[in-house]
C-alpha cells in the first residue's frame, strides 16, 4: 500500500497485521521484472523489522518457432512457465503452489511475421518457455537459467510439429451418446526403461474431451506423430470406477498418426448396461 506514513519518514510503505514468522515480499511494478525481497522474521513483541528490496530490469528471452518444413510461424503464443512444469496443473498442486513465493515472472507474447519473440523484465530464475497455435502442437524449450540484470538467452529455434486433429463419434448399443469421456495417452512401457543419464526421458502427451449430446467429440490439442492407447469411458452421475473401467478395457484402441496425417475419426461403441 502507498500510504507511506509519516511514523516512518515517509520513506516506507508501512504492511500491518502481519502473524509472527517468516517471510519475504513478492514485489512488481511495470517498469521492472518482478522481485522478491530478503527472508524476513516478524517476533512477537518485537519492533516492525525494516525490510528494503532492490528492483531490477530482469533478464530476456529471445528465440524462433518454425514448423517441421523450417517455415517461419507467425502469430504463434509463446509464454514462461516454470521449469519442467506440468501442462494443466490443477487440485491438490494449486492449492499447495499458493503457498510458495513465485520467483517466476509469467510474460507473454506472440511472434511476429519471421517467427521470432521476444520476452523482456524476466525475474531471475529457471524458466522454460511453451509455444502454441491453433494449427500445431505444442512446442517447448526447457532448462533455461537467468541469473544477471541484462542477461538475453537465445533458446534457439522451436519446431511445431503439424500433428493431426483427432475427432469422432461415441455411441450406446448403436445410438448416439453424450457425456462420454475420451482419452489419449502414450502407452506405458512393457519393461522400465534402463536408467541413462545419456538419454533424455520420452515426451508425454495426453488429453480427453467429453462428447457432446449428439455424441460429438473432437480433442482440443493436436496429437504428434506417434503411438498412442485412446479409450472412452461414461460419465455416469454414480461416478463409479469400475463402470469406467470397463469402459475403458472394452473401448481401448492402438491409434498410430502418422507424420503428415492431418485428420484422424475413432468411434466409440459402448455396450449398453
Amino acid at each position: 500500500p502507498a500510504d507511506y506514513p509519516a511514523e516512518f519518514g515517509g520513506e516506507f510503505a508501512a504492511i500491518r497485521g502481519l502473524p509472527t514468522g517468516e517471510f519475504v515480499f513478492q514485489i512488481q511494478d511495470q517498469n521492472h521484472a518482478k522481485s522478491l525481497s530478503a527472508a524476513f522474521r516478524v517476533v512477537e513483541g518485537e519492533g516492525a523489522p525494516e525490510v528494503q528490496a532492490v528492483l531490477t530490469l530482469g533478464a530476456a528471452v529471445t528465440g524462433m518457432v518454425v514448423d517441421d518444413r523450417g517455415q517461419p510461424v507467425a502469430g504463434a503464443t509463446v509464454s514462461t512457465d516454470m521449469n519442467n512444469a506440468f501442462s494443466g496443473d490443477g487440485g491438490f498442486f494449486d492449492i499447495f503452489k499458493s503457498f510458495i513465493p513465485e520467483k517466476h515472472s509469467k510474460a507473454q507474447t506472440k511472434t511476429d511475421a519471421r517467427g521470432r519473440f521476444r520476452l523482456g523484465k524476466l525475474a531471475f530464475a529457471e524458466y522454460m518457455i511453451r509455444v502454441s497455435h491453433p494449427d500445431f502442437c505444442e512446442g517447448t524449450a526447457l532448462d533455461i537459467r537467468l541469473e544477471n540484470e541484462g542477461q538475453e538467452v537465445d533458446v534457439g529455434t522451436v519446431v511445431l510439429s503439424r500433428g493431426a486433429i483427432v475427432e469422432g463419434f461415441t455411441t450406446m448399443d448403436g445410438l448416439a451418446a453424450g457425456q462420454v469421456k475420451v482419452t489419449i495417452t502414450v502407452p506405458q512401457p512393457e519393461t522400465p526403461p534402463t536408467a541413462n543419464p545419456s538419454q533424455p526421458p520420452k515426451p508425454t502427451f495426453s488429453a480427453s474431451v467429453v462428447s457432446d449430446n449428439d455424441g460429438r467429440y473432437r480433442l482440443l490439442k493436436r496429437v504428434p506423430p506417434g503411438t498412442y492407447k485412446i479409450h472412452a469411458s461414461r460419465q455416469t452421475g454414480e461416478n463409479n470406477i469400475f463402470e469406467k473401467l470397463f469402459d475403458m478395457k472394452e473401448t481401448e484402441q492402438t491409434l498410430t498418426v502418422p507424420p503428415g496425417q492431418d485428420l484422424l475419426r475413432v468411434n466409440f461403441n459402448l455396450s449398453k448396461r
